[in-house]
């Protein structure tokens, strides 16, 4: 479940692609305005805000999360499993600690392959981009999904981690390298415990609901 696609194709595919171009340049201008809403937001810093520690988290408040979606569903349930899984709050706050953005996206990986990340990133500055997709139209279950979601994400967190990665090659390498399993695929033992606990821990939040 939720591994990587892995074709050299694609990964052609994706670059060559204009429309996906279009929107990596929006992302990327959204970048730019974020830092100019971070310095207005210092300036404008209320001086009723006297402890470093209410700063900080005032400061923080007006931030974007590195780990995003433009689908409503999606974004939903990300908050879900934010607050109901104990595992994927570590992985989100892994991410929000790192240079990536992660864009989670409604859509087809192929190969049968219900959940992926991309093999593809996109740099501005010191910010890689990333991209999981997953396959709502197929996958009505939102436990699954939020299942899906963790698994991805201890796969971006592993990308993460090696600041050598700045695009599609070099995270095919990586993995290729790393976690092998066939010619169409790869895969972490660390991603599949991750979301099997994922879907534990919000299985066991939702019976301690009914309660």
């Amino acid at each position: 479940m939720g591994a990587y696609t892995a074709q050299r194709s694609v990964m052609e595919h994706l670059h060559a692609n204009s429309l996906h171009m279009l929107e990596v340049r929006k992302v990327l201008r959204g970048v730019a305005q974020e830092k100019k809403d971070r310095r207005r937001t210092e300036k404008q810093r209320p001086p009723t805000l006297t402890s470093s520690i209410a700063k900080v988290a005032w400061e923080e408040s007006t931030v974007r999360s590195r780990l995003r979606s433009t689908d409503s569903r999606l974004a939903g349930l990300i908050e879900q499993a934010t607050l109901g899984s104990a595992t994927f709050r570590h992985l989100s706050a892994t991410v929000e600690e790192s240079n990536g953005i992660v864009y989670v996206e409604p859509g087809s990986c192929g190969h049968g392959v219900r959940a992926c990340l991309k093999i593809w990133m996109q740099v501005s500055g010191d910010t890689r981009f990333l991209r999981i997709v997953i396959d709502t139209a197929n996958r009505a279950n939102d436990l699954e999904i939020m299942r899906s979601l963790g698994h991805e994400l201890q796969h971006v967190v592993e990308l993460l981690g090696d600041p050598t990665i700045k695009d599609g090659p070099t995270m095919f390498n990586y993995m290729k390298r790393m976690a092998p399993t066939d010619s169409n695929r790869f895969e972490t033992t660390a991603a599949v415990n991750a979301g099997n606990a994922v879907y534990d821990e919000l299985r066991e939040a939702a019976r301690r609901n009914r309660r």
